[in-house]
């Protein structure tokens, strides 16, 4: 799996890195595609998911079918495309000036194996 996502400029073992400074014992990943990138070099590290880190994706695409599955935040992307689509609409008939709408997605929580109890202690430094 290549080391090619970014977070704040940094590589996947650059962010574990600073997980395990922090002692963190969760995290969530924007898209389940970076958070499979995760959970490989945690493993390349000899980390344990979710033993020693607990993984939540957000997106819920294809989080299921990950190794283990994964926790995910699942956006309800129906609504958001009907919801995108009706602004569209009333932004192109109505009054610039019209004030803005803010709208709420409320999103489900999709509980899998990538997910447990915080783990009592440090993070493993490399197994």
């Amino acid at each position: 799996m290549p080391n090619a996502w970014l977070h704040n400029g940094a590589d996947a073992p650059t962010v574990l890195e600073e997980l395990q400074s922090a002692q963190v014992t969760a995290t969530l990943v924007h898209s389940d595609q970076t958070a499979l990138a995760l959970v490989h070099h945690a493993r390349r590290r000899g980390w344990r998911i979710p033993e020693d880190l607990s993984v939540i994706a957000y997106d819920n695409a294809i989080a299921e079918m990950a190794d283990p599955p994964l926790t995910a935040v699942s956006p309800p992307k129906d609504w958001v495309g009907q919801a995108a689509a009706m602004l569209l609409l009333e932004l192109a008939t109505s009054d610039p000036r019209a004030p803005v709408r803010h709208l709420v997605a409320d999103p489900d929580l999709v509980a899998r194996s990538s997910t447990a109890m915080p783990r009592l202690g440090a993070l493993p430094s490399q197994r």
